[in-house]
């Protein structure tokens, strides 16, 4: 038996579907075009973002390593929880704590540190009532600012900046050496940008100055600050200034909690005070050290970090007086806030490095996404709703994986916008297919799916068009049948009995019919008339309802359902003729009936009648037994039909149409002898 035949229905429908643009759908891509434009420009765009990117980051952190081709040139000097615990600090108000951090700082800076920030404020000072008591710090501050080694910061939450104490800001050199270490967060309250320069305004009008952040960058790389990006591919080898001044630097944490070393400032005196020159010349020179507080709960930020954190317990840098003080870290705390001098810290390596985050492009989002949307909204309108729903989820997926990866290299491709851009898009394609595209559709289902099976149904679907209104002319081959002795059946039965006998085999009778591509298109008394070739284009309709008489003699003769009273099988006749046809919706304005009206029925209803005068059960026109194939049919004869005035050649099928096999239908095939 050859091998079954590959179905190309669904491709050909597909492929139709798909490809093929109505004017009438054309608004849908058009309004999904309008709908980026608003997600793009509209306030919960700015919402989408910021998760998108803490998403993105989380992505990349499980599924991609992050490129580490150099250690982070920072290291952070904490005023921690162990320093209010050891002693000089312990039960001392910080304000009293200059010495000791003077001390540390006139050893970091021995110890060649590149560049010192001071992200703490020191606004007040014992000096007044305890006279030198910061003389160390002072002195320490001098030797610092004189070098350009010394940046302090200052904040600007209130009208009035909060400064650092006056006497520091003189020793460390002024304004030069101070800068705004503000950091600002989104909508949502998370911190992913960093200020790279402020409006600052003077006597002599506003003027831009360098964040913290920057101008520690740009001493450690022995630049000035409008000059750094020159040589930066990230920043298109544009100026600094002109390239982020607005918009800030978006930030590219690294996952985890090691980020950067980080030394307890109790543990840096004790070591200063014992005189360990080596330590701080290994763990200092050449690199940023950065002051700050490093605490439970003061100075900390919701960060785009918050979902990438690494246990506390990972941070401390290595020792060199005290070990590390392990109760105040639990090895499975994660916390999503981080300190403020982590996230100066990211910004200053992010502008060394050179791998600091780059959004695309206002337009190339808008036109990434406007693409998109309206390829989004065309293949939901044209596409099958199950494939439609599939390529999305694979391509959201594909789409999240490689941005993901294309963030390793600094790169932030579109996210949640997209995917809110594209879902809207899909819901309006969706929503309009429902309401027009489909509305033909639903209205031939309901139609035909009364006298149709659902397999024509879904083919006739598939073509895309309806039969006309009104009435068509195909080639088509009708099928009428009967019950045999019909008469004398209904004279010794029970009308019940009559009535249920009918029914079966009305319902095996139209099971053969359409498992074989036919429709019924009614049932009178005893008579059933069935149509093969009329909704849909099929080129063997004729070898069908050959097939289909077959199934259903086959299927009367064993059905013992289909007795008649005295206990012998049902017998059946069978007319079959094919010809051109008119199919359609005929009657009046009030009734209509789908039907078929043309000399092919009348013959074919002769053909049926013939059988009495042949003796046979079936009979063949000649023209259907030449298109399924006159290998398979005896002659029977040539008869003379009323209302035709030459005789018609008849044939009786004695096998199935070799040009048909049972894998091919949807019922299987029957032995039916030679």
């Amino acid at each position: 038996m050859p091998e079954p035949e590959a179905d190309p229905s669904w491709c050909v429908c597909f492929h139709s579907k798909v490809m093929s643009l109505s004017r009438r759908d054309l608004p849908v891509p058009l309004i999904a075009a309008a709908i980026a434009v608003l997600v793009l420009f509209a306030g919960p765009a700015d919402w989408l973002r910021g998760p998108s990117l803490d998403a993105l980051l989380l992505l990349r952190s499980a599924l991609f390593e992050m490129p580490r081709s150099h250690e982070p040139p920072i290291v952070i000097v904490a005023l921690d929880e162990e320093t209010y615990r050891r002693p000089p600090f312990r039960g001392t108000p910080k304000a009293l704590w200059t010495p000791e951090i003077g001390r540390v700082l006139n050893a970091v800076l021995d110890g060649g540190a590149s560049v010192v920030g001071f992200d703490i404020i020191m606004a007040t000072s014992a000096e007044t009532h305890l006279p030198g008591h910061d003389h160390r710090l002072l002195l320490a501050l001098r030797k610092g600012g004189k070098d350009g080694r010394i940046v302090l910061a200052r904040f600007q939450h209130q009208p009035k900046p909060l400064n650092p104490y006056p006497g520091f800001a003189i020793a460390a050199g002024r304004g030069r050496n101070i800068r705004f270490a503000n950091v600002f967060s989104d909508p949502d309250g998370v911190v992913r940008r960093v200020p790279s320069w402020f409006t600052v305004a003077t006597p002599q009008g506003a003027v831009f100055e360098p964040s913290f952040s920057l101008e520690i960058a740009a001493r450690y790389l022995g630049v000035t600050p409008d000059r750094i990006g020159e040589n930066h591919t990230r920043l298109g080898g544009k100026p600094m200034r002109a390239a982020v001044k607005t918009q800030g630097l978006l930030l590219n944490f690294r996952p985890g909690s090691a980020t950067y070393p980080t030394h307890s400032l109790a543990d840096l005196y004790a070591c200063a005070k014992a005189g360990r020159s080596d330590f701080f010349l290994k763990a200092f020179s050449g690199k940023v050290v950065l002051f700050g507080g490093v605490l439970n709960a003061e100075d900390r930020l919701l960060t785009s970090k918050r979902f990438i954190g690494g246990p506390e317990r990972d941070r401390p840098a290595p020792r060199c007086v005290y070990p590390v003080m392990e109760e105040l870290f639990r090895r499975d705390v994660r916390r999503q806030l981080i300190p403020g001098v982590v996230v100066q810290a990211t910004a200053i390596e992010n502008i060394v490095r050179n791998n600091g985050l780059i959004p695309p492009k206002l337009v190339s989002q808008e036109v990434i996404i406007i693409i998109l949307a309206i390829l989004c909204a065309w293949f939901f309108q044209r596409a099958p709703l199950g494939w439609a729903v599939a390529v999305f989820l694979t391509f959201g997926a594909a789409w999240a994986i490689a941005a993901a990866y294309i963030l390793r290299y600094g790169v932030v491709l579109p996210g949640l916008t997209l995917a809110a851009t594209l879902i809207v898009s899909a819901a309006v394609a969706v929503v309009y297919r429902y309401l027009v595209t489909d509305k033909d559709k639903r209205a031939i289902r309901r139609y035909f799916s009364m006298y149709l099976s659902p397999t024509i149904v879904d083919k006739l679907l598939a073509t895309g068009t309806a039969p006309v209104l009104g009435g068509e002319k195909r080639e088509v081959t009708i099928l009428i049948s009967d019950i045999s002795g019909y008469t004398s059946l209904s004279e010794n039965m029970p009308p019940e009995r009559i009535v249920d006998l009918v029914n079966h085999y009305f319902e095996v009778a139209a099971s053969a019919v359409e498992s074989h591509g036919g429709f019924v298109d009614k049932f009178i008394g005893d008579g059933m008339l069935a149509v093969f070739g009329a909704l849909v284009d099929e080129p063997e309709h004729a070898a069908h309802a050959v097939a289909a008489a077959l199934v259903l003699q086959d299927l009367t003769s064993a059905d013992s359902k289909l007795l008649r009273s005295d206990g012998k099988p049902l017998r059946t006749r069978v007319g079959i003729a094919t010809g051109p046809v008119v199919v359609g919706n005929i009657g009046s304005s009030t009734r209509l009936n789908y039907t078929v009206i043309g000399d092919t029925v009348n013959l074919a209803a002769r053909l049926e009648s013939e059988n009495k005068t042949q003796n046979t059960s079936i009979l063949v026109a000649e023209d259907t037994a030449r298109a399924a194939g006159l290998e398979g049919f005896d002659f029977v004869s040539r008869v003379t039909v009323r209302g035709r005035s030459t005789e018609v050649a008849v044939y009786s099928p004695k096998r199935l149409p070799s040009q048909l096999d049972s894998s091919r239908m949807n019922m299987p095939k029957y032995s039916l002898g030679a």
